[in-house]
């Protein structure tokens, strides 16, 4: 039987600021892979909800959520797909698309030319300049979504 990989998610995390937000490093970052063993943000939290997840498993999230998974004790890699949905790409701002369209994710020209026409329909498109835009990956200490 695969083992089970812990993964903790702090519920309404994406809505509204938890004390927690106050001291994360940014998300991702490089002061986020020097953290000491003790840092708060490598603790299990009160409100926080842990999922028992095997090989094969999917789990979707807002990716504002805040998640994490527990360090890996084994020798097998854990591997992990992330998949970003963008539910109306014609209605984005083209600074938005500028950026977007230049993700990693997409495929390059040469892939393009060797997808299928169907699958190809099925991919973003953006005539203009690729640009990048600044990413605050930081929350504030202090906010709440408000409908």
């Amino acid at each position: 039987m695969p083992k089970t990989v812990l993964c903790g998610v702090l519920r309404g995390s994406h809505l509204k600021s938890a004390p927690i937000h106050a001291v994360l490093p940014e998300a991702h970052g490089h002061s986020a892979e020097g953290l000491e063993p003790g840092h708060i943000a490598l603790s299990d939290l009160p409100d926080q909800v842990t999922l028992g997840l095997r090989a094969g498993d999917a789990v979707v999230i807002d990716y504002r959520l805040l998640h994490s998974t527990h360090g890996n004790a084994g020798n097998t890699r854990r591997d992990c797909i992330l998949l970003s949905f963008t539910p109306s790409w014609r209605e984005l701002p083209n600074d938005i698309k500028a950026h977007l369209i230049a993700h990693p994710a997409q495929p390059s020209g040469g892939e393009a030319l060797k997808t299928s026409s169907m699958l190809a329909k099925l991919f973003p498109k953006f005539s203009g300049s690729r640009q990048d835009l600044p990413l605050n990956r930081n929350a504030s200490s202090n906010f709440e979504v408000v409908d």
